[in-house]
């Protein structure tokens, strides 16, 4: 009995408190590992995101853009007046001002068609994509490249009704290159559908592969 007693108890653990620290310290090293994983993968998201718009050609359109239109004032905020501040004990209701076109944020997104020496270009695909300040709302839709509309008259050319997407190949011709291109076809949208561009931002088929790869 003494000797079976005392063989049992040597096969009792002597120390427990070493197993809980050798869990503790595996925790933290899988958090630490984790934490390290995410910071790189974080670190290369920015560099990857910084790389795309460093290779953004940003072209500025002239200053004169529209000014082969009429401005209209037809959609004009509203002069904001300063009211005096009154101090009521109960809640005063304030009404929302109406939307206007100050609220609205279009840009032209251009897939431009031309290859590698070719000296045509053509816009092959254009959506506007419409941003609403007001409703917090984002809306995209494609102008039809075979739409038969009125050209507009620019740098002394006078022009008849064509498909829409000639507008773009003769701005590129007569207005020296992708700005002239973009405020003809801007024009275009104006005298056609009352759209006011506010940016326009252009892909090649060149950009298109850089961007997918």
């Amino acid at each position: 009995m003494s000797y079976h007693g005392r063989f049992e108890q040597q096969k009792q653990p002597q120390n427990t408190g070493k197993k809980g620290n050798k869990g503790l310290k595996i925790f933290l090293i899988v958090l630490a590992v984790l934490l390290v994983l995410i910071l790189i993968a974080a670190a290369v998201g920015y560099w990857f995101i910084q790389d795309k718009l460093n290779k953004m050609n940003v072209i500025t359109l002239p200053e004169d853009t529209y000014v082969y239109t009429e401005a209209t004032d037809e959609y004009t905020r509203p002069p904001e007046t300063e009211e005096e501040e009154t101090v009521e004990e109960t809640t005063v209701e304030t009404t929302r001002p109406p939307m206007s076109a100050d609220d609205i944020i279009n840009v032209l997104v251009v897939g431009q068609a031309s290859r590698a020496g070719e000296e045509a270009n053509m816009a092959d695909t254009t959506m506007l994509v419409s941003l609403n300040t007001y409703t917090k709302e984002v809306t995209v839709f494609s102008i039809l490249r075979d739409s038969f509309v009125k050209l507009p008259d620019y740098k002394g050319h006078q022009c008849g009704r064509a498909k829409f997407t000639v507008c773009y190949n003769l701005g590129y011709q007569w207005g020296d290159g992708t700005a002239g291109a973009m405020e003809m076809t801007n024009i275009c949208l104006r005298d056609n559908f009352g759209i006011e561009v506010d940016y326009n931002i252009e892909v090649s088929f060149d950009g298109f592969i850089r961007m997918i790869d």
